[in-house]
């Protein structure tokens, strides 16, 4: 399992990034800010498929890589990834690359990637987290 430190570990954003949503796909959180029975929260999942360490490797490799392609075609500019309910950009593309199907998707779940840090919301109403580097510069 991938932790908290394995990420602040991470050499560049972009790995960290790919790193992060491999996590958040293996270990899914369904926060939309209301409360769900269990019944409700079996419906969810049911319509999702555990994907294999092969399709996740694949994921998150093309999903750094397209990081590093965007962060140096414009490095001020940072990279959004979201989640609402079902991936946006570039993460359906990473995805997409890696024949990703019926994936559990972290809900109301936000990225933003520059190349010296990478900041996240994850599930509805939570605040931002610096979670890359694993120190912030004085």
């Amino acid at each position: 399992m991938i932790t908290d430190d394995d990420i602040k570990a991470c050499a560049t954003a972009a790995e960290a990034a790919a790193k992060w949503w491999r996590r958040a796909l293996e270990n899914p959180v369904f926060d939309n800010g209301e409360e769900m029975n269990m019944s409700t929260m079996l419906l969810i999942t049911a319509g999702t498929d555990e994907q294999s360490p092969e399709t996740l490797d694949k994921f998150e490799t093309e999903l750094a890589e397209m990081i590093v392609r965007l962060l140096t075609l414009d490095a001020e500019r940072p990279i959004y990834l979201g989640v609402n309910y079902h991936p946006s950009g570039v993460l359906y593309d990473a995805a997409r690359a890696a024949n990703m199907k019926r994936a559990p998707w972290p809900w109301k779940t936000d990225m933003h990637v520059r190349p010296d840090e990478v900041i996240v919301s994850a599930g509805y109403g939570t605040p931002n987290e610096v979670i890359w580097p694993a120190y912030l510069p004085a």
